[in-house]
């Protein structure tokens, strides 16, 4: 398996032979190849990775930062809304309750007022008082 001089030496020359029909083919993105490489070679600035491991914690430190700010008030929000809530919920038993206790008096009332009115008919008195109460009469 031993490859001649010769051998490598045609080789090299076929290749080169191809690559010269091809470049005269397609000179244009040799070219533009070449300019942009060039130009890239002439502009870049030295790349400082100090300067970019330092810029990238403080980007950090900056977002953490954002992010803790956020929690602690969605936090507050949340146990500012908590505290509505309670209040109002404990704000609306207080106004059941003194309904409850005005419709009591009202009830109690409108059976005083039965019971005077109607004192001959008792099956009458017990149906009404049973349409205001909402109690069912069994007999």
């Amino acid at each position: 398996m031993v490859i001649s001089l010769s051998k490598i030496l045609f080789r090299s020359i076929d290749f080169l032979k191809i690559f010269w029909a091809w470049s005269k083919k397609n000179w244009k993105f040799i070219t533009g190849f070449l300019v942009a490489t060039f130009i890239f070679l002439l502009t870049r600035k030295k790349f400082d990775w100090e300067e970019y491991q330092k810029k990238t914690k403080e980007d950090y430190k900056k977002e953490i930062e954002i992010i803790n700010n956020s929690h602690e008030k969605e936090i507050s929000d949340r146990d500012k809304a908590i505290k509505e809530y309670m209040l109002s919920i404990k704000n609306i038993e207080i106004d059941h309750e003194k309904d409850i206790e005005d419709l009591d008096e009202q009830t109690k009332k409108r059976i005083l007022k039965l019971l005077k009115d109607s004192k001959e008919d008792p099956e009458s008195l017990t149906k009404k008082i049973s349409d205001i109460t909402g109690f069912k009469i069994h007999k």
